[in-house]
């Protein structure tokens, strides 16, 4: 589910920014950032960072058929993303990195919602100061890249496993 809310988003990306910056593999993927021995892409990255629960409660499940409450299921999670969209480029590349990181800004700021499967998410820009931001890079060990946090909110994790199951009502009364 994450991998096709992730590539959506990617894919939808590349749409936006092959308009203006055609490339011959594509201008936006979904890739881990790293100090890897691999070549760089000289594209912009999406990197699932983290993924925190949202603090709005949920409720239990309830399973119903025929219209008809039949049991209920522990309450699903709610969960945002937090992925970190970067222009990783050779460092000859640069300034191109620099044209292909504003269009993807420009396609975060045109773009707050998209739907996959019919489930709309939201992405909103996260704010980081220089300190947070080098933290960031600091533990994904890599050079710092021209790069933006986005929060990725309605990510729905549900088990649909039944807990309880409602007694049937066979319509036997007690008398007194």
């Amino acid at each position: 589910m994450i991998k096709k809310i992730l590539s959506s988003y990617a894919e939808k990306m590349n749409q936006y920014i092959e308009r203006s910056l055609p490339q011959q593999e594509g201008c936006a993927e979904v890739g881990f950032i790293g100090n890897g021995v691999e070549a760089r892409p000289n594209k912009i990255r999406i990197f699932l960072y983290s993924i925190e629960r949202e603090s709005v409660p949920s409720r239990g499940n309830t399973i119903r058929s025929a219209g008809e409450a039949k049991g209920f299921g522990y309450p699903d999670l709610i969960m945002n993303m937090n992925v970190l969209v970067a222009a990783v480029f050779e460092e000859k590349k640069y300034t191109e990195s620099l044209s292909f990181f504003s269009e993807a800004l420009g396609f975060i700021q045109s773009c707050p919602f998209f739907s996959v499967d019919g489930v709309q998410y939201t992405v909103e820009l996260v704010s980081l100061g220089l300190q947070e931001t080098n933290n960031v890079w600091s533990c994904m060990g890599s050079q710092c890249f021209p790069a933006v946090m986005c929060k990725i909110r309605r990510l729905l994790i549900s088990s649909g496993n039944i807990t309880k199951v409602k007694p049937v009502n066979k319509g036997y009364q007690l008398k007194d």
